[in-house]
């Protein structure tokens, strides 16, 4: 009646960011280490909107979520609908921020980064953006505004001092190598 019975056959295609991501955790969203290799996956280019930022915090901490999940949180945390958070998930994953596992009837969803390197690849668009002579100001305002230990004040006066005596020894070089200022007559 119904002809023949065929085996069935499950191809999965896996790409390969998505194949990393399943294999190695992400940071949390404070950026200390947790063996992550966020060297090896490329930096998405497109920028996140605000709600999509929110929407990836809690992907952050929660490292990998079924969709109800994330709409559970994001109702609680900004009262959004499912609806919207799908949107935004969609979103995301279209940008390549987060990847979407189908798993039986839902989706999992785990950011392709951790927070650490999408907050760089975020810093780097801004200082790319930045007009000669403000770096300065905009860093100085980013110290100001941001809470930090004691632990992060001593790297950034570690990278301060290293920068200081990089720039001296330009300084020097250049003073060295003196151009010949011989004219031919």
């Amino acid at each position: 009646m119904f002809g023949p019975a065929r085996p069935s056959v499950l191809t999965i295609v896996v790409d390969p960011v998505t194949f990393l991501t399943a294999v190695r955790p992400c940071e949390n969203l404070a950026g200390r280490p947790s063996g992550t290799q966020d060297d090896l996956i490329m930096s998405p280019q497109k920028s996140l909107s605000k709600a999509e930022w929110k929407i990836m915090r809690i992907l952050w901490d929660l490292r990998k979520a079924m969709a109800r999940e994330v709409y559970a949180v994001a109702g609680e945390q900004y009262y959004w609908k499912p609806a919207t958070v799908k949107t935004i998930l969609k979103r995301l994953v279209d940008k390549g921020y987060a990847s979407a596992t189908p798993v039986g009837n839902g989706f999992v969803y785990r950011p392709v980064q951790g927070a650490l390197a999408t907050l760089r690849s975020a810093a780097d668009a801004l200082l790319a953006h930045a007009v000669e002579g403000a770096t300065g100001p905009l860093l100085a305002h980013m110290v100001e505004t941001t809470s930090l230990d004691e632990r992060d004040l001593e790297a950034l006066q570690a990278l301060i001092d290293a920068k200081k005596q990089s720039l001296r020894k330009g300084a020097e070089t250049k003073s060295i190598k003196k151009p010949n200022r011989r004219t031919r007559g």
